[in-house]
């Protein structure tokens, strides 16, 4: 059996705690709960894949200017929960993912949302961009 140290951390610090389920004979969990209808789970992560060149990029943006902006629709499909986004690119600049923000927007006949925050994590290990993006 491996050992297991004592944890330095308080009780109340510690968070959540692994806990085995089964499933047979427990209730039914409720309806999922969606960002965008049948597209966007809300509090579960979404992927978007795909060959480069694809806008993978600008429909993620799309998606968030238009939870940030309290728009009804994304592509036709019904936009149920609105608020702060924050945008982590691992890929650009803040000087050319504002050219692309700006340029969505206008498209969309809004102003950029307040609630549209971006992180630019070029060159920054995952883990690092991750941990950041939680603190703020």
């Amino acid at each position: 059996m491996p050992y297991i140290g004592k944890s330095t951390k308080s009780a109340s610090e510690e968070g959540p705690k692994l806990e085995l389920v089964t499933f047979a004979n427990r209730a039914a969990p409720p309806p999922r709960e969606f960002v965008v209808r049948d597209l966007t789970p809300r509090h579960h992560a979404t992927t978007l894949y795909g060959w480069g060149g694809t806008a993978k990029s600008l429909l993620a943006v799309l998606l968030g200017l238009s939870v940030a902006a309290d728009s009804d629709e994304f592509f036709g499909r019904q936009v149920s929960v609105h608020g702060p986004v924050l945008y982590i690119d691992f890929e650009l600049d803040a000087d050319e993912q504002h050219r692309r923000v700006d340029q969505l927007a206008c498209g969309l006949n809004m102003a950029v949302p307040e609630d549209f925050k971006y992180v630019s994590a070029l060159g920054f290990r995952t883990h690092d961009a991750i941990e950041y993006a939680l603190s703020v």
